[in-house]
């Protein structure tokens, strides 16, 4: 039995099992188990959902971090002195309202607010494309934290 084939017979199952008392309802498992090979969980998962039998395709999310907020993080990290991901979070969310507000660095609301909110895990993912390796094989343009922190760059 092919995919489309199996799908029509369990949209057609599904009105019946919905509506069946549960000693009918494990007939029904049973039958539909042995005609399409599929385990009695996930006859039970498909004709549980509602709305479909197949999956969509996720749809693709929405950039949250665009070029501005990459130039920006690349050059705080500099100005910083080049410290790890963790360490360099924990600065952007003391130094960047600081320095805005004594205007020592000039950035847009927006963007401030993106570099405040940024994971310890983001901001070494900008430049791991254009990353060196250190001498733990860990691949990362700035210092990984574990082995590189005292390596001047």
């Amino acid at each position: 039995m092919d995919a489309e084939a199996r799908n029509q017979y369990l949209r057609d199952l599904r009105e019946e099992y919905c509506l069946a008392p549960k000693s009918v309802k494990s007939r029904l498992l049973d039958e539909a188990a042995k005609r399409t090979g599929l385990a009695r969980k996930v006859i039970i998962g498909k004709l549980a959902r509602s709305a479909t039998l197949v999956r969509r395709p996720a749809g693709k999310r929405r950039r949250t971090y665009d070029a501005a907020v990459c130039t920006a993080l690349i050059e705080l990290w500099t100005l910083f002195d080049s410290p790890c991901g963790q360490r360099l979070v924990a600065l952007l969310r003391e130094r960047v309202p600081r320095l805005r507000q004594r205007g020592f660095w000039n950035c847009s609301d927006e963007v401030a607010a993106k570099l405040v909110k940024v994971s310890a895990k983001r901001p070494t993912a900008f430049w791991r494309h254009n990353a060196a390796n250190c001498a733990w094989g860990h691949t990362a343009a700035a210092p990984c934290g574990a082995c590189c922190w005292s390596r001047s760059r």
